[in-house]
């Protein structure tokens, strides 16, 4: 299976596919085994971030209004669909879903196998979307977690201001936060984990701004600038 039919699969997995684009999509689903366990896979990695967003549709006069503030000419269609169904899709939420898609496939993520045991998928990695809270303006981060070597890894650098480091943190249901480490300047956006420390599915995690070298009494201290679960 190719890059860009991996693509295809999690465009139809969380719906930016329309029209004879998502007929023909769909129809292989259907007939070819392999290409419908990869939507089933992206499913599965990307439907709890659209959990979090209700659907919204733009107005029917916002594209004509913004083309006629552009200076260029509109974007063509790609692959007979217009590119403007991105905007349908929750805004905000749908470019990061296309960042997602995008980051993953390039870190040459593996294609998932038909049926495969209860080891391999507990193995495969898990994923979280980190929102901004109303205390920051930071862009939002999606965190990969490799459980099978404990590496959790960031898509982007979280900025911290002067003084002072981004501290991690696991949130389980009732529990004390649990500190997943520091994300300094050197190592911002990867961490190695502990074996008892493993986020898992309906976690929640957290960075907060805390004093140079981590939270002086083990729990958060300053502001919490990002959340969400895993």
């Amino acid at each position: 299976m190719t890059d860009d039919d991996r693509l295809i699969a999690a465009e139809l997995a969380i719906g930016l596919l329309a029209g004879e684009e998502h007929v023909r999509a769909r129809s292989r689903a259907i007939v070819d085994p392999a290409f419908a366990q990869e939507v089933e896979w992206w499913q599965q990695r990307l439907a709890p971030f659209y959990a979090q967003v209700a659907e919204e549709s733009p107005p029917p006069y916002l594209r004509e209004r913004i083309a006629s503030r552009l200076d260029v000419p509109m974007m063509q269609e790609r692959r007979g669909t217009s590119s403007w169904r991105l905007v349908g899709f929750g805004g905000a939420l749908g470019a990061l879903a296309a960042s997602i898609i995008a980051w993953m496939m390039s870190a040459n993520m593996p294609a998932p196998t038909v049926s495969p045991p209860q080891s391999v998928i507990a193995s495969r990695p898990l994923v979280a979307s980190l929102l901004p809270t109303d205390e920051t303006k930071e862009p939002p981060v999606v965190v990969l977690l490799e459980r099978d070597t404990r590496r959790l890894s960031l898509s982007a650098k979280i900025q911290a201001p002067d003084a002072r480091d981004v501290q991690l943190w696991l949130i389980r249901a009732g529990a004390t936060p649990i500190s997943l480490g520091v994300l300094s300047a050197a190592s911002n956006k990867s961490l190695r984990l502990q074996r008892t420390d493993l986020p898992d599915v309906g976690d929640a995690l957290a960075a907060s701004i805390e004093p140079l070298g981590g939270s002086p009494t083990g729990k958060p201290t300053g502001p919490v600038i990002l959340s969400g679960k895993v």
